[in-house]
């Protein structure tokens, strides 16, 4: 099926084409936001996508770093990862696509290579306590650890292999650290190693606070200029079934001890001082409010959970 570059490539590579912009970020990191932003705001004058390859199709681990052609002709062998190729391209024809979230992001070597006119990348970064707390309180690296998605030092092309001696020892919040900084350094190294792409680097604190810059990064993605409807558009918070079923206990406090976490962190002018870490982890731990200890000692969530559970098996489609 190597014959599936060549096609594509013949097809799109000389093609008129929108921008095709893909997102890179450890996630969490506002793409909910933006997808719900720029689809109010311009509608069906742009293609607005959030991960509609799930996290297993599209492979980001297993595809990571994919600088070399024959790892993007490995992708494109994967039917869900050629499909989608194949269906944002063709849809480029008619109007810009932007793909807002992070499970596609080792598709960027890929998309270079085949159509590099179009191609826009918009790095998201956040701090990475607030990444990596996020993510572990839903269950990434415990419940939720694919080899296709979660990524290890032991994948292939990873920038920190370093980490294999410590692996075995980390908690889940520690192993979304190392996430964070493989992505996040992705994301960075990208011009370096794709010499001409359209880049843009955004830290998600600034991108929520300032409609200037989200106007910003719609004219990136080649999309006119317009009042955004930033109205009733919300961050993803973290809720409380998150916080009160699988807080962020006291693994946070080794945080320190990752000092390339750390360098790279501070390189991006994220304070890294144990007070700071200790002020942002609060939001990823247990309340200890007395509505929280009822929920927490009554087996609330689990009751809730049950309910709904049958809920869904009794309804026709199978669903709430």
């Amino acid at each position: 099926m190597t014959e599936r570059f060549e096609q594509l490539k013949s097809t799109y590579g000389s093609a008129e084409l929108h921008p095709i912009t893909l997102t890179v970020s450890p996630g969490r990191c506002g793409t909910v936001f933006l997808q719900k932003l720029f689809s109010r705001t311009y509608g069906d004058a742009g293609e607005f996508l959030h991960e509609r390859l799930s996290a297993h199709a599209s492979q980001p681990a297993t595809f990571f770093r994919s600088y070399d052609e024959s790892v993007q002709r490995e992708m494109l062998n994967v039917d869900a990862i050629y499909e989608e190729t194949c269906r944002i391209l063709e849809s480029a024809r008619q109007r810009p696509v932007v793909e807002c979230g992070h499970y596609f992001i080792s598709a960027v070597p890929l998309f270079h290579s085949l159509v590099p006119q179009a191609l826009r990348v918009l790095t998201l970064h956040r701090h990475p306590v607030q990444s990596a707390g996020s993510h572990a309180i839903k269950g990434h690296y415990t419940i939720n650890k694919s080899r296709m998605w979660a990524i290890t030092p032991t994948h292939d092309r990873v920038a920190y292999p370093e980490f294999a001696d410590r692996w075995e020892t980390m908690s889940a919040f520690e192993k979304e650290l190392y996430r964070w900084l493989e992505t996040t350094s992705y994301g960075l190294e990208l011009p370096e190693k794709i010499p001409g792409l359209k880049w843009k680097v955004v830290a998600s604190r600034e991108m929520f606070k300032s409609v200037d810059l989200q106007k910003d990064i719609a004219e990136f993605c080649g999309l006119p200029q317009r009042e955004l409807h930033t109205e009733a558009t919300n961050k993803n918070e973290t809720t409380d079934y998150n916080r009160e079923t699988t807080p962020i206990r006291d693994e946070w406090r080794k945080t320190l001890e990752h000092k390339e976490v750390v360098q790279l962190a501070e390189s991006l002018g994220y304070d890294m001082s144990l007070p700071t870490i200790e002020k942002l982890v609060k939001s990823y731990q247990a309340p200890s409010d007395l509505g929280a200890l009822l929920r927490r000692y009554s087996g609330y969530w689990h009751l809730r959970r049950m309910f709904a559970n049958v809920r869904r098996w009794a309804s026709p489609s199978g669903q709430e």
